[in-house]
Protein backbone atom coordinates (compact mmCIF):
# COMPACT_ATOMS: atom_id res chain seq x y z
CA UNK A 1 0.00 0.00 0.00
CA UNK A 2 1.06 3.66 -0.26
CA UNK A 3 0.44 6.67 1.48
CA UNK A 4 -2.00 9.45 -0.48
CA UNK A 5 -1.56 12.28 1.61
CA UNK A 6 -0.52 15.26 0.72
CA UNK A 7 1.58 15.11 3.34
CA UNK A 8 3.80 12.93 2.53
CA UNK A 9 4.77 14.60 -1.13
CA UNK A 10 5.44 18.25 0.71
CA UNK A 11 8.89 19.08 0.10
CA UNK A 12 9.48 16.75 -3.04
CA UNK A 13 10.46 18.26 -6.56
CA UNK A 14 8.22 17.41 -8.99
CA UNK A 15 10.34 14.65 -10.52
CA UNK A 16 10.46 12.90 -7.36
CA UNK A 17 6.80 12.99 -7.14
CA UNK A 18 6.72 11.80 -10.93
CA UNK A 19 9.34 8.87 -9.72
CA UNK A 20 7.43 7.98 -6.79
CA UNK A 21 4.03 7.73 -8.73
CA UNK A 22 5.42 6.00 -11.48
CA UNK A 23 6.72 2.96 -9.00
CA UNK A 24 3.60 2.64 -7.12
CA UNK A 25 1.73 2.49 -10.88
CA UNK A 26 4.43 -0.35 -11.65
CA UNK A 27 3.87 -2.19 -8.26
CA UNK A 28 0.57 -2.12 -8.97
CA UNK A 29 0.40 -3.47 -12.18
CA UNK A 30 2.37 -6.44 -11.52
CA UNK A 31 0.44 -7.48 -9.20
CA UNK A 32 -0.96 -11.20 -10.15
CA UNK A 33 -4.37 -9.86 -9.36
CA UNK A 34 -4.60 -7.16 -11.52
CA UNK A 35 -3.07 -8.67 -14.30
CA UNK A 36 -6.18 -11.37 -13.71
CA UNK A 37 -8.38 -8.72 -13.69
CA UNK A 38 -6.89 -6.94 -16.82
CA UNK A 39 -7.34 -10.15 -18.60
CA UNK A 40 -11.22 -10.71 -17.40
CA UNK A 41 -11.33 -7.14 -18.68
CA UNK A 42 -10.57 -7.78 -22.39
CA UNK A 43 -11.61 -11.66 -22.74
CA UNK A 44 -15.57 -10.06 -21.63
CA UNK A 45 -14.82 -7.00 -24.26
CA UNK A 46 -13.98 -9.33 -26.86
CA UNK A 47 -16.88 -12.14 -25.91
CA UNK A 48 -19.53 -8.89 -25.13
CA UNK A 49 -18.18 -7.74 -28.91
CA UNK A 50 -19.00 -11.36 -30.46
CA UNK A 51 -22.09 -12.03 -28.44
CA UNK A 52 -25.33 -11.87 -30.86
CA UNK A 53 -26.86 -8.20 -30.41
CA UNK A 54 -30.35 -9.16 -31.21
CA UNK A 55 -30.77 -12.27 -29.00
CA UNK A 56 -29.68 -10.06 -26.14
CA UNK A 57 -33.33 -8.73 -24.78
CA UNK A 58 -31.60 -7.95 -21.54
CA UNK A 59 -28.74 -5.98 -22.54
CA UNK A 60 -26.48 -8.38 -20.77
CA UNK A 61 -23.64 -6.78 -22.69
CA UNK A 62 -23.50 -4.12 -21.05
CA UNK A 63 -24.59 -5.22 -17.78
CA UNK A 64 -21.12 -7.75 -18.63
CA UNK A 65 -18.83 -5.00 -19.16
CA UNK A 66 -19.82 -2.72 -16.13
CA UNK A 67 -19.11 -5.86 -14.14
CA UNK A 68 -15.84 -6.53 -15.45
CA UNK A 69 -14.55 -2.96 -15.91
CA UNK A 70 -15.14 -2.15 -12.38
CA UNK A 71 -12.56 -4.88 -10.60
CA UNK A 72 -9.61 -3.52 -11.73
CA UNK A 73 -10.31 0.32 -10.75
CA UNK A 74 -11.34 -1.03 -7.08
CA UNK A 75 -8.34 -2.99 -6.78
CA UNK A 76 -6.49 0.40 -7.64
CA UNK A 77 -8.71 1.90 -4.95
CA UNK A 78 -8.04 -0.71 -2.21
CA UNK A 79 -4.40 -1.37 -2.65
CA UNK A 80 -3.63 2.30 -2.57
CA UNK A 81 -5.49 3.11 0.55
CA UNK A 82 -4.00 2.92 4.30
CA UNK A 83 -7.38 2.13 5.48
CA UNK A 84 -8.59 -1.51 6.25
CA UNK A 85 -11.86 -0.41 6.21
CA UNK A 86 -11.96 1.65 2.69
CA UNK A 87 -9.81 -1.50 1.09
CA UNK A 88 -13.01 -4.44 2.51
CA UNK A 89 -15.63 -2.04 1.05
CA UNK A 90 -13.89 -2.17 -2.26
CA UNK A 91 -13.26 -5.77 -1.95
CA UNK A 92 -16.96 -6.51 -1.32
CA UNK A 93 -17.72 -4.35 -4.51
CA UNK A 94 -14.68 -6.62 -6.43
CA UNK A 95 -16.41 -9.23 -5.26
CA UNK A 96 -19.71 -8.67 -6.54
CA UNK A 97 -18.40 -7.97 -9.55
CA UNK A 98 -17.04 -10.74 -10.44
CA UNK A 99 -19.58 -13.08 -8.81
CA UNK A 100 -22.68 -11.46 -10.87
CA UNK A 101 -19.77 -11.62 -14.04
CA UNK A 102 -20.24 -15.10 -13.49
CA UNK A 103 -23.74 -15.38 -13.23
CA UNK A 104 -23.77 -13.38 -16.65
CA UNK A 105 -22.27 -16.35 -18.05
CA UNK A 106 -24.53 -18.40 -17.28
CA UNK A 107 -27.26 -16.60 -18.67
CA UNK A 108 -25.99 -15.84 -21.79
CA UNK A 109 -24.73 -19.60 -22.55
CA UNK A 110 -28.82 -19.78 -21.84
CA UNK A 111 -30.05 -16.96 -23.81
CA UNK A 112 -27.52 -18.81 -26.54
CA UNK A 113 -26.14 -15.18 -27.28
CA UNK A 114 -22.55 -17.13 -27.79
CA UNK A 115 -20.81 -20.04 -28.25
CA UNK A 116 -20.57 -22.07 -24.58
CA UNK A 117 -16.48 -22.55 -24.89
CA UNK A 118 -15.89 -18.62 -24.63
CA UNK A 119 -17.84 -18.46 -21.59
CA UNK A 120 -16.06 -21.02 -20.66
CA UNK A 121 -12.98 -19.33 -21.09
CA UNK A 122 -13.79 -16.35 -18.51
CA UNK A 123 -15.48 -18.65 -15.91
CA UNK A 124 -12.31 -20.05 -15.38
CA UNK A 125 -10.78 -16.76 -15.52
CA UNK A 126 -12.72 -16.11 -12.76
CA UNK A 127 -12.24 -18.39 -10.88
CA UNK A 128 -8.19 -18.36 -11.04
CA UNK A 129 -9.11 -14.49 -10.45
CA UNK A 130 -11.06 -15.70 -6.69
CA UNK A 131 -7.99 -17.59 -5.56
CA UNK A 132 -6.16 -14.79 -6.14
CA UNK A 133 -8.55 -12.55 -4.41
CA UNK A 134 -8.40 -14.89 -1.57
CA UNK A 135 -4.55 -14.38 -1.14
CA UNK A 136 -4.97 -10.87 -1.57
CA UNK A 137 -7.22 -9.54 1.08
CA UNK A 138 -5.13 -11.57 3.47
CA UNK A 139 -2.46 -8.69 2.83
CA UNK A 140 -5.14 -6.00 4.08
CA UNK A 141 -3.34 -3.86 7.44
CA UNK A 142 -6.17 -4.98 10.00
CA UNK A 143 -4.01 -2.11 12.29
CA UNK A 144 -6.33 0.74 10.95
CA UNK A 145 -10.06 -1.20 12.16
CA UNK A 146 -12.56 1.42 12.73
CA UNK A 147 -16.27 1.58 13.81
CA UNK A 148 -17.19 3.90 10.89
CA UNK A 149 -20.80 3.78 12.08
CA UNK A 150 -21.87 1.12 10.09
CA UNK A 151 -20.84 -2.02 12.22
CA UNK A 152 -19.04 -3.87 9.24
CA UNK A 153 -15.60 -5.26 9.21
CA UNK A 154 -15.20 -4.31 12.90
CA UNK A 155 -14.16 -7.29 15.47
CA UNK A 156 -17.25 -7.77 17.31
CA UNK A 157 -19.75 -6.18 15.26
Amino acid sequence: MWEDDEDDFEGMSDEEFKKQREEQHKRLYEMPIMKKAIEIRELTKTITELMNEELDQFELRSQMRENAYIIGPKIAGAQGSDSYLLSMENAVIIKRAARELQAETSLAKEMKLIEAHYLQLLRNDIEEFRLLFLEWIKTFDTYDRYDDGWGIFVEGA
